[in-house]
């Protein structure tokens, strides 16, 4: 995702609307990656957050699958721990836009007062 704010400007005077629907839009459907991410993480066999994943490693003989199930389970893990830190500098973005729009709609009624 884009991770910057296109709406963002110095001056209210040149919000525009259609940036902070393309900006909603957006994270709607990042939103939806993220359900599936969360459900996809939900599934792995190996919770690699705790140590007592370690507990299920019995033998020598299983050792290999277990390493790989964990590795699966790390880079979901990470994944989903990634797309967390880009969405919340997208709302951090969404926010701003709102205050933008927020700013921008005070200033255009204080002039028709």
């Amino acid at each position: 995702k884009k991770g910057v704010n296109p709406g963002a400007s110095s001056s209210t005077s040149e919000f525009k609307l259609s940036l902070l629907e393309d900006s909603l839009t957006e994270l709607q459907k990042f939103e939806g990656e993220m359900k599936i991410k969360s459900s996809v993480l939900s599934r792995v066999r190996i919770d690699v957050s705790s140590t007592s994943s370690l507990s299920k490693l019995k033998d020598k003989s299983s050792g290999g699958k277990f390493k790989s199930e964990f590795e699966d389970s790390s880079h979901k893990l990470q994944d989903y721990n990634e797309c967390l830190g880009i969405e919340v500098n997208e709302r951090k973005n969404l926010l701003e836009m709102l205050r933008q729009c927020r700013s921008y709609h005070t200033d255009k009624f204080v002039e028709l007062q």
